[in-house]
């Protein structure tokens, strides 16, 4: 009986172990899985971004992103990320300050356009992780790459 109950349990603890360890790194909520970013307009179109392809193929420097990567506000990887924009304001809203400190807005804009140079989608995809990655045969710092226009 002892033994049979031993070959029980050292399975569970290995699937338990395999269950946690996947959790984390793939932790993206069902309804998240695809997003679309649409909180600029533009005339390029929103952004369908695969969240769930993000956190579990991409790497970024050889190393798997973590939730961290873009949510850059947590204190650990398991914390509730927030959206960009309940710290970050859209273009023509007031300021928001975090820890004395002003929010960067989402995009500074040049009469009714918002400037390219400064959208912060784009320096921290484009600039952050698009210009570093290799992918054969794609140009990932294309606007289709992300646009769906």
């Amino acid at each position: 009986m002892k033994k049979f109950g031993w070959i029980l349990v050292v399975p569970s603890v290995v699937v338990v172990a395999l269950a946690s360890a996947l959790a984390f790194a793939a932790d993206v909520p069902a309804d998240k899985q695809e997003i679309t970013i649409n909180l600029l307009g533009g005339k390029q179109g929103p952004v369908k971004f695969p969240h769930a392809k993000h956190s579990k193929e991409f790497k970024k420097n050889g190393e798997a992103i973590t939730c961290k990567s873009c949510h850059h506000t947590l204190k650990a990887d398991t914390d509730k990320p927030e959206a960009c924009h309940t710290c970050h304001v859209k273009p023509g809203e007031t300021e928001k300050e975090f820890d004395g400190k002003k929010a960067i807005p989402m995009a500074v804009m040049k009469g009714d356009k918002a400037d390219m140079k400064t959208v912060i989608f784009h320096k921290t995809c484009l600039d952050g992780c698009h210009k570093v990655a290799k992918v054969e045969g794609k140009n990932l710092t294309a606007c289709k790459t992300c646009h769906a226009k």
